[in-house]
């Protein structure tokens, strides 16, 4: 077999495979600690390896991401992954793009509203690092040019002009159709996130102003029914989904590189007909919360209480016990230690 992207920072082993060229074999899988090489004193590897399991090859898809997770971890892990419903059935995940290339971001992003560009082609914006835990950092008055229809561009007098005395051309213009589901105006609420994200320290960022953030994937409601974004961000930033994302994600030294199609395989509970009064009750109760935080944040408030408040609603949410949120805290306070301290 051959194996990619292979990662032993955690105690949870994660990577992901190519396609066997053979069905109907097993393999066994073990763990050992990052210190295995340096406290190697016996020959006898049944000294420190940990056996997780046999494996068929047959139930393997070309390039799906597995997780082996020791036995304390292993019940937790698969009753969160074994959730039926995924954040892509009610939700899409698209990269956000520029109306420009890369060479002519100076030109199209302005530190102010600028008075020579119509601002009907004026968007506010952000970098991924001008953004709090939940919202869009309210106080950076930065704008970009975006454009819907490169003939309607090219035929305005004074946006042309300002375009061709900075040496650009129509061909220069990157259309971002209206109709497209990469157009950031036509939706009500978007949750943004970076291509990289540094471990455990992440955060999904809700906005409801049609704000651009470079660098970034951003969530949209697929169906009319899900649930709002507000709740799908708690979701997203909570402590129960920083662990899963941390055990899932493809690692790379302090940062867990992501894409559209990992993020729309997040176990979400999404279905209205299969919960609980109780629970839907619960998941009003967390989209206040996040307005609620939102507000503070906006004010420079501290968002801690509200923070904690969020984790165990979540972790009421999807059932979780009290041994298990001690795994996960637990988990996620070893390894923010190991990462950052």
């Amino acid at each position: 077999m051959l194996f990619k992207g292979v990662d032993i920072h955690n105690s949870i082993l994660s990577y992901t495979k190519q396609q066997p060229f053979k069905n109907n074999n097993f393999f066994e899988a073990f763990l050992f600690d990052e210190n295995f090489a340096n406290e190697l004193k016996s020959l006898d590897l049944n000294d420190y390896l940990e056996k997780v399991g046999e494996f068929e090859l047959g139930n393997w898809k070309n390039d799906e991401n597995w997780a082996f997770t020791p036995k304390l971890h292993k019940e937790l892990f698969m009753k969160i992954k074994k959730i039926k419903t995924k954040l892509g059935d009610d939700y899409n995940c698209n990269q956000y793009t520029n109306s420009f290339r890369k060479k002519h971001k100076p030109i199209l992003i302005f530190d102010d509203k600028p008075k020579q560009i119509p601002e009907e082609f004026l968007r506010k914006y952000r970098k991924m690092g001008e953004v709090r835990k939940f919202c869009v950092e309210p106080l950076i008055n930065k704008y970009i040019v975006v454009i819907h229809n490169r003939e309607k561009a090219w035929n305005d007098s004074q946006l042309k002009r300002y375009l061709l005395s900075n040496n650009m051309s129509k061909a220069d213009l990157i259309e971002i159709k209206k109709e497209s589901e990469k157009n950031i105006d036509k939706f009500d609420e978007v949750i943004y996130i970076g291509y990289r994200i540094p471990r455990l320290l992440y955060n999904f960022t809700y906005e409801d102003d049609k704000t651009c953030v470079d660098n970034t994937y951003f969530i949209t409601k697929k169906k009319a029914t899900a649930f709002s974004l507000r709740f799908l961000t708690a979701v997203l930033n909570s402590n129960l989904m920083r662990y899963f994302i941390d055990i899932m994600g493809k690692k790379k030294d302090h940062e867990i590189e992501i894409g559209s199609t990992f993020i729309k395989s997040l176990p979400i509970i999404l279905r209205r007909g299969s919960l609980s009064d109780f629970k839907l009750n619960q998941i009003n109760i967390i989209k206040q919360i996040v307005s609620d935080i939102i507000k503070l944040e906006k004010k420079n408030k501290n968002i801690d209480d509200k923070i904690n408040q969020l984790n165990e609603f979540i972790y009421n949410l999807y059932e979780i016990s009290d041994e298990e949120k001690t795994l996960i805290n637990d988990y996620i306070s070893e390894k923010l230690s190991k990462l950052y301290y």
